[in-house]
C-alpha cells in the first residue's frame, strides 16, 4: 500500500528536519589549476552556511575501519550528514563543520519524499 503526503505534510516535515540540524556547515567548491610542472594547485572555495547534523556511518558498506596505506594500516573514518531537501552539493564538493573538512563519498537525494538530503563523508 502506497501512502501519499500533500505538499503541506512534505513542507511540515522539512520544517521538523530543519529545526533538528544542530550544527553549521559549509560546502567547499574545490578548483583545481595546473602548477606548469605536470601537476595541480587546489584551490578551495566556500558557500554560504547550510544547518547541518553530522553521525557516524553504521552502514556496514561505508563504516569506519582501517585500510593498508605506506606498509601499515592507516584508519577512517565514515560519518553520515544531513543538510536541508533543496541542498545542491556533490562528491565534487568538501564539506566543512566544527573546523573538520570533510571528503564527499555519495549523496543521497533522490528520494519519494524528499524531506532531507544524506551525504556521506570522511575526514580528508
Amino acid at each position: 500500500m502506497s501512502i501519499t503526503l500533500t505538499s503541506e505534510e512534505i513542507a511540515y516535515i522539512r520544517g521538523d528536519i530543519n529545526e533538528l540540524l544542530p550544527d553549521t556547515g559549509y560546502i567547499l567548491t574545490v578548483t583545481n589549476t595546473n602548477d606548469g610542472a605536470g601537476g595541480v594547485t587546489e584551490s578551495i572555495g566556500t558557500s554560504t552556511a547550510y544547518k547541518c547534523r553530522i553521525d557516524t556511518q553504521v552502514n556496514q558498506l561505508l563504516k569506519s575501519g582501517e585500510f593498508a596505506a605506506g606498509g601499515g594500516m592507516a584508519p577512517f573514518h565514515r560519518f553520515v550528514c544531513t543538510l536541508p531537501h533543496d541542498t545542491v552539493i556533490t562528491t565534487d564538493n568538501r564539506f566543512l563543520c566544527n573546523s573538520t573538512t570533510y571528503n564527499i563519498i555519495a549523496v543521497d537525494s533522490v528520494k519519494s519524499w524528499k524531506a532531507s538530503v544524506r551525504v556521506y563523508l570522511e575526514i580528508t
